[in-house]
């Protein structure tokens, strides 16, 4: 029978542990193919928490170049709530001639008693185990995973909270340039001050960049990244800046780093989207973008000083707006490092 192995999970993102397990995994019991088995729905810790078909799309650019990896969605359409047994029954009814393995890791293993009709799950499946976190597994009913060679630390809340870079360019370019995973970058990195700065932002940019008709999504995701090195000290800024840049005024560092953070991190290639973040303090990007940030930056309802004059003119004209605020805020830069 065509051996099939399959690995469950919400993928939040996929990384390239996952990767190198399932595919560790196929080799250990023999396995033609290997399935990515996408959970409809992540478990939820806010509002900022990715789509499903943003997971789906991180997936496909994983496996693309993989011919036996496939992308499995059948949870997608099995009545709600799903279980693994009900998944199993139906793989098996499509797929007779398969026998499929699943490929769990051991912090599930401990707790298989607890899925619905677990017994059965056996009948139906041999579970392959990935260890991790020391847990000891005393079931002989389950398959070890052997020692994966080199594998890395990493985690799917490493990769969103920026604390692990290990998967694909493309999926990392997407997460910066999409906005995702917002609130766990932001709370990983920044304090709340600081947050509350950076979400008044996201609130400002949508509303000026909705009002003239541009991007929205993209705005945000400007407002997301702009002050991701805002809280960092010196010496971990000047990793990331030029000669030149270090001879600037203070105050332009953080938006100099970033920059360069994005680009070399986080694969973000994208020149207008790095311009915009590069002048969100100085104002000097042409762009209607560096526009929007840079106004949205200086005119967030958190800001010390009044605001409403300025907002009410980019609402109407963000080029003319882009002038006043800049002209306002030269002499508020020499004075405050903001």
């Amino acid at each position: 029978m065509k051996k099939i192995v399959i690995f469950g999970g919400s993928f939040n993102p996929i990384h390239f542990g996952h990767l190198k397990m399932i595919r560790s995994a196929m080799k250990q019991v023999g396995a033609l193919e290997g399935w990515f088995l996408i959970a409809d729905q992540a478990p939820l810790k806010d509002e900022y928490e990715t789509s499903y078909f943003d997971r789906v799309e991180m997936v496909k650019i994983m496996i693309k170049p993989y011919r036996h990896l496939k992308l499995c969605e059948v949870e997608r359409n099995l009545p709600k709530p799903n279980y693994t047994i009900n998944t199993l029954k139906y793989l098996y009814k499509k797929y007779p001639n398969v026998k499929f393995y699943f490929l769990i890791g051991s912090d599930q293993a401990i707790q298989l008693d607890k899925w619905k009709d677990s017994e059965k799950l056996f009948d139906l499946t041999t579970f392959i185990v990935y260890p991790r976190d020391n847990i000891r597994i005393s079931d002989r009913r389950l398959l070890l995973l052997k020692p994966l060679e080199g594998m890395m630390e990493v985690s799917s809340t490493m990769i969103r909270e920026m604390k692990s870079f290990d998967t694909h360019p493309a999926i990392l370019r997407k997460i910066a340039m999409e906005g995702l995973y917002s609130y766990d970058r932001l709370k990983a990195i920044m304090s709340g001050p600081r947050i509350k700065h950076v979400m008044g932002v996201v609130d400002l940019i949508e509303r000026i960049a909705n009002k003239h008709r541009q991007n929205a999504k993209l705005a945000k995701a400007l407002a997301i990244n702009h002050d991701l090195l805002k809280e960092k000290d010196i010496e971990y800024l000047i990793h990331y800046l030029s000669k030149e840049e270090i001879e600037s005024p203070k105050y332009n560092w953080h938006a100099y780093a970033v920059t360069s953070f994005l680009a070399k991190k986080c694969y973000v290639l994208d020149k207008k989207f790095l311009n915009a973040i590069y002048h969100h303090v100085d104002g000097n990007s042409n762009h209607i973008y560096g526009k929007l940030l840079f106004i949205a930056d200086k005119c967030e309802a958190n800001r010390e000083y009044n605001t409403g004059f300025y907002v009410n003119e980019a609402l109407k004209n963000i080029h003319k707006a882009h002038e006043l605020v800049k002209e306002n805020s030269k002499k508020y830069n020499e004075r405050v490092d903001i």
